[in-house]
């Protein structure tokens, strides 16, 4: 049963680590492609020239956003931590309840023909 979740665990690593990979090299050239283009220093004049649509707050806003999300996805994925610690917990119960005895504790005769 532990192994299974060890295999589960190496298979799933791989997918992450290519997301992440993909993620970065898809950023990288975006923001290459802004500081060569001074995109930022553009966006902050027409802020600036365009004052009455109050367009800083939208990115205000926008970065707020961004924040919220990422504490969110934290707490999602400690939830997420949490439920499969649980389950795991819970079958190693139920494990142990088909191989054990729950009134005095010693292995029955389904353990017995595991082991023999």
């Amino acid at each position: 049963m532990r192994l299974r979740y060890v295999f589960y665990t190496f298979r799933c690593a791989p997918q992450a680590r290519r997301d992440a990979i993909i993620i970065a090299l898809a950023s990288i050239p975006v923001l290459i492609l802004a500081i060569h283009y001074d995109i930022f220093d553009l966006l902050f004049e027409y802020t600036g020239s365009h004052e009455a649509w109050e367009l800083d707050e939208l990115l205000s806003a926008g970065f707020v956003v961004g924040l919220a999300s990422i504490i969110y996805a934290v707490r999602r994925l400690t939830d997420l931590k949490v439920e499969v610690r649980s389950r795991r917990d819970a079958e190693n119960v139920a494990v142990r309840l088909t191989l054990h005895d729950p009134l005095t504790g010693l292995p029955n005769r389904h353990k017995f023909e595991q082991l023999f």
